[in-house]
């Protein structure tokens, strides 16, 4: 005994059945009913999307008047603090409605970054230094100050002189003994970015277009690792520092953690930033 289904696309549980038993104007009768509860659904198909419209614009008009806030709040503080610093000038150009709020927005951040406070202090300590290092008798400096050129034996790795090879090997022991001692560390400068390079990230996650596909932080970290796993016991470990900058320090601690840190002890620290300013401040 077949039986004729009309199945709603929303509510599956509602139907209109017919039997091979019911004549032909029986059968079609029961079709405006069909129609009716698609009509129905669609509906309640059109009163969700509307609902769903309102939700969204109240989200997007809150979302707004947060930012607006934020902003607003961020100016007054701001602009308090360049007014009290003498920096009031560096403001001059937030009433230019030509330049996007979010650019704006952006601008306010930095600056509140800045320890504005304590440039002045900054500026008078580094021309008083520039002025001291003008008037310095090289004579006078401190023995533990002087940098003086290295004086011991220096030697080529590529040299296949007898004693120089010895040299070579007993130096490599010398620098094997430090890592096992705890007396090294790793220093990597990364605070750039790959802007030059055409990369929009930091430097140290460029392909650099090995077939391994490893980037620089990859390579360097592989190397430290490697390097302390040449001491005696094997398991020298080399603590790596890693230095970056307000502008990728993010990304670089992301694509470290990515990755376990490649098995290292790394510690991550953001350069500070100042900006350049006047004689006169």
């Amino acid at each position: 005994s077949a039986t004729i289904k009309y199945f709603s696309s929303h509510h599956p549980s509602t139907r209109v059945s017919t039997s091979p038993s019911l004549n032909r104007s029986s059968f079609f009768a029961d079709k405006p009913q069909s129609a009716t509860i698609q009509r129905q659904q669609s509906s309640s198909t059109f009163l969700y999307s509307s609902l769903h419209c309102q939700i969204q614009h109240t989200a997007h008009i809150t979302q707004h008047r947060t930012m607006t806030d934020d902003y607003d709040a961020l100016l007054a503080s701001v602009t308090s603090r360049c007014h009290a610093t003498g920096q009031s000038h560096i403001l001059a150009h937030l009433s230019d409605a030509s330049i996007p709020t979010s650019a704006k927005h952006s601008f306010l951040r930095s600056i509140d970054e800045i320890p504005l406070e304590k440039l002045s202090s900054f500026l008078s300590g580094a021309l008083a230094e520039e002025e001291k290092l003008k008037t310095m008798d090289p004579a006078n400096v401190p023995a533990e100050d002087k940098i003086e050129p290295f004086e011991g034996t220096s030697a080529s790795t590529t040299s296949s002189d007898a004693a120089t090879a010895q040299l070579l090997e007993r130096a490599h022991q010398i620098g094997l003994d430090a890592i096992e001692s705890g007396k090294v560390a790793a220093l990597l400068l990364a605070g750039g970015q790959g802007t030059r390079l055409g990369y929009d990230g930091p430097k140290g996650m460029y392909d650099i277009g090995l077939p391994s596909g490893r980037t620089l932080f990859r390579l360097i970290a592989e190397r430290l690792k490697k390097l302390g796993a040449l001491t005696r016991k094997g398991d020298g470990a080399i603590p790596f520092y890693v230095m970056t900058s307000p502008l990728n320090h993010e990304q670089t601690t992301s694509y470290f953690r990515q990755h376990d840190d490649f098995g290292l002890d790394v510690t991550f620290f953001p350069q500070g930033t100042l900006p350049a300013m006047t004689d006169d401040g």
